[in-house]
This record gives C-alpha cells, structure tokens and sequence, in this order.
C-alpha cells in the first residue's frame, strides 16, 4: 500500500479537506490527513464538532475501495477499542459508531461515500480536560487523560491507530469481513435487551432492542410488538453503560 499525508496544526475539518481535494489526490494511493485542531469538525448527521489541541484527529480516503463505509467503520471502531485497551481502558461500542467509557463517550467515527471514494473520519478524546470536554462536547464526555489522570503523546496514539486499523484491513480484504464482524458485533452486547430511542429519517420511536446484525442493523420491538430493522439512525436513552454480567 502506498500512502500520502497530510497534516496541519490547525484545519477547520479533516473530512472537510477530504472532499475538496478529491480530485487533487492519486488514485493509486491511500490519503491519510491528520491535524492537531479542528475547529468545524463534522461528525454524524452534521454535528459540529470543534476540538482543541491534543486529541487524535484523522480521515482517511480510499479509492475504488471493496469493503462497504459502514465496515470500514466497523473496523476503525475495533481499532480504536483495541488501541484503549493497551492503556488498560476497556472501551464499549455503541450502536452505530461511538466508543463509550464508563457512560461517557471517549471517540466517534463515520463515513462518508463522495464520488469515487471512501472518506473515514476518526476522532478519539486523548488529552482534552474535564473542564474541556464539559464546555465543548458535554459533562458525560471522558478522555484518556481524564481516566488515566496522565497526558499521552498524539502523535504515537495516531501512529498505533493507523497501523492497528490497516492490519485489520489487509486481513479483512484477504479473508473477508465476517470475523471482524463477529468482534463487532460481540461488542455491542451489552446493547441487547435494552429499551432505547431511536431516531431515523422516518421517526423517532421507543423501541425494544432484541439481536444486532453482522451487516450493523438493529433488530428492534416496537411499542406495538411489531419486529423491525433499523439500518441508519440514532439512538438515546441508554442508560445503563456497562457489559451485563
């Protein structure tokens, strides 16, 4: 794999430069763009998404790529788990694309499909304050500096992610999806059985989550007993963050 980077100390959105740039990139090799501050970041459903200095900011662009945006979320998700529990922070997923510590959310991820690729947007919450993270994102937020009462170097963080979430790739591509879907999967578990709000372009609904797809759907009772699937959307009102045992 041949790759290109990009990085700026400060940037209004790494997606942003992503889809503006397209047709500036090579074909023939994989974009990574990275900044130390974003100050009109996107994340789902166009939340903004402003952050300081001192977290992991990255997107990625692919090209004429054969595994799906929502898999390729899958798999920066796992990478993302993966990386925090080498700190010893065990990290949760949460349907469709947030990793949550202790309730609080730690790191986001999305695609999104422009022309002929697949733009992968990463946000992870490495050195932000609790003052910081109040003010920007919410009180419920959390960073690895807050749980492990320490500051960490970004830029090793980054480099671990990239190559965490590239080997996963190259597996992906040589023996297909469905084992790293398994480990998705797994890891929203603690989602089954909970009666959550879900938010679709249709609805919003109070539902009963009863299974999670390998494919990422939610397999959900509504109030009337009907099953359904949800495949986009959002959800709230989960209120317990922690694995049944």
């Amino acid at each position: 794999m041949k790759f290109s980077y990009y990085h700026f100390e400060k940037t209004d959105s790494t997606q942003a430069f992503a889809k503006n740039n397209l047709a500036k990139f090579a074909r023939d090799r994989i974009i990574i763009i990275t900044a130390d501050e974003q100050t009109h970041g996107q994340g789902r459903l166009d939340r903004a998404w402003h952050s300081p200095k001192g977290n992991l900011l990255l997107s990625i662009v692919l090209f004429n790529e054969s595994l799906s945006p929502f898999f390729l979320m899958q798999l920066a998700a796992l990478a993302l788990a993966d990386l925090l529990k080498s700190f010893k922070i065990k990290a949760l997923l949460k349907w469709p694309n947030d990793l949550l510590v202790e309730g609080g959310k730690i790191a986001g991820v999305l695609t999104t499909v422009c022309e002929d690729a697949i733009i992968l947007g990463v946000g992870l919450n490495v050195n932000m304050s609790s003052e910081e993270l109040a003010s920007i994102i919410s009180k419920e937020a959390t960073s690895m500096a807050v749980l492990k009462k320490k500051t960490f170097d970004v830029g090793k963080i980054r480099d671990q992610f990239i190559t965490k979430f590239f080997d996963y790739h190259e597996k992906a591509l040589k023996m297909g999806p469905e084992q790293f879907q398994k480990m998705w999967q797994q890891k929203l578990h603690w989602m089954k059985g909970k009666t959550i709000i879900a938010s679709t372009t249709k609805e919003v609904a109070k539902v009963h989550i009863e299974d999670i797809g390998l494919d990422g759907s939610l397999k959900v009772i509504d109030g009337n007993g009907k099953k359904r699937t949800i495949y986009s959307g959002d959800i709230s009102g989960l209120t317990e963050m922690s694995s049944p045992r």
